[in-house]
């Protein structure tokens, strides 16, 4: 783990001596034998470690404290708990944790004793990072959750397409034709969209809808494992959703998962799809507004897109005229910008028409009608 760009990568390092003797007991399993190793004495004792780093000094520690919070917090802080581990991380990395888990949301203060928000509650129970985790709460919130799932499963593959290597064909012909194959395809389902995330959304949604077999696969370039991999995966965030322990999910969204969920679950069969099978999977609700996918994209991988605390605000009346279910009451808005004009235009974006605009007599703001 990479502090500095708080990044996860697998780094290439030679195995420890312990492990030489965890592998050199896997020989004689069974009979005895002899165990062949590829470098020096020399080198085995000078150079290879006696163990290897524990894994709490390898990896981020957001998890682990969110899961300290979550299930130990009647024993102690984060800090004290994790100091009493065999090989304890240095305070320092616990408080960084909490400071990165309060930039998230996934914490609603920096501090150690502050309360889980849900985008923390959610992150402890899937395999992802917290931004894969924002990502499915944007899509829940902006009505696009099925096409979210799918976007955060793909973050946890490989590249579902696949790559021509020179290793494996020799022939610098087929290779050509290999690699323009393979980015003629890429092109096909990124639609113009310069969005590889949008491009594996819509490569997964024909994946659903057609046969799965290798021959499909193979004519589109892509990789057949990787494909039911995601499957896997899909299904298993799924079913993690929409467990009794999150109850977060509207009617709309839980209906929308279970769509997906039961496409996913038909295309893992291994039997061959029978014609209702196939019409239930072209009804996977995975066809959102390009544009509001982008948005939720932009805003999961935000450092920071919304913090702050609740306040209880006294319920204010709409003045006489405004419908109560159709009004929003503004505030601190530049005396500048402060006029229907540009309230009109303000609320245009979100497709929002302004019927009627009154300021308030204090302040810049005031109460706005809508259609």
């Amino acid at each position: 783990y990479d502090e500095r760009r708080k990044l996860s990568s697998l780094r290439a390092s030679w195995i420890s001596q312990a492990s030489v003797r965890q592998r050199k007991g896997r020989a004689g399993r069974v009979a005895a034998g002899t165990m062949i190793h590829l470098y020096t004495k020399s080198f085995h004792d000078n150079l290879m470690p006696p163990f290897a780093a524990p894994e709490i000094l390898r990896v981020p520690l957001d998890k682990t404290v969110l899961r300290v919070k979550l299930l130990l917090w009647e024993f102690g802080s984060p800090t004290q708990l994790l100091a009493q581990v065999l090989t304890p991380p240095p305070p320092e990395r616990v408080l960084l944790a909490i400071r990165d888990l309060y930039e998230a949301g996934a914490i609603a203060a920096d501090d150690e004793d502050s309360e889980v928000t849900r985008l923390g509650r959610v992150s402890s129970r899937l395999p992802v990072d917290l931004s894969a985790v924002k990502l499915i709460l944007l899509g829940q919130s902006l009505e696009c959750l099925p096409e979210a799932v799918v976007i955060a499963a793909t973050f946890t593959l490989q590249d579902l397409w696949s790559i021509p290597n020179c290793m494996y064909e020799k022939d610098a012909a087929k290779l050509a034709a290999a690699l323009a194959a393979s980015t003629a395809s890429r092109i096909k389902y990124d639609a113009g969209r310069a969005s590889a995330a949008l491009a594996a959304l819509s490569l997964y949604q024909d994946w659903l809808a057609g046969p799965r077999n290798t021959r499909w696969t193979f004519d589109r370039s892509v990789s057949n494992p990787r494909l039911v991999q995601l499957d896997q995966t899909v299904a298993s965030f799924c079913e993690k959703l929409l467990s009794g322990s999150l109850d977060f999910l509207g009617a709309q969204a839980r209906d929308a998962l279970l769509q997906l969920y039961e496409a996913v679950s038909n295309r893992k069969s291994r039997s061959k799809p029978t014609a209702a099978t196939q019409a239930r999977s072209l009804t996977v609700p995975l066809n959102a507004d390009p544009c509001r996918l982008r948005v939720v994209l932009a805003s999961a991988f935000s450092s920071a897109f919304v913090i702050g605390v609740s306040r209880n605000v006294q319920k204010k009346t709409p003045p006489s005229g405004f419908d109560p279910r159709r009004s929003i009451t503004i505030s601190e808005v530049p005396h500048q910008l402060n006029n229907m004009g540009t309230i009109e235009n303000l609320f245009a974006a979100w497709d929002l028409e302004v019927t009627k605009f009154q300021q308030s007599g204090g302040g810049g703001g005031g109460v706005v009608g809508l259609a």
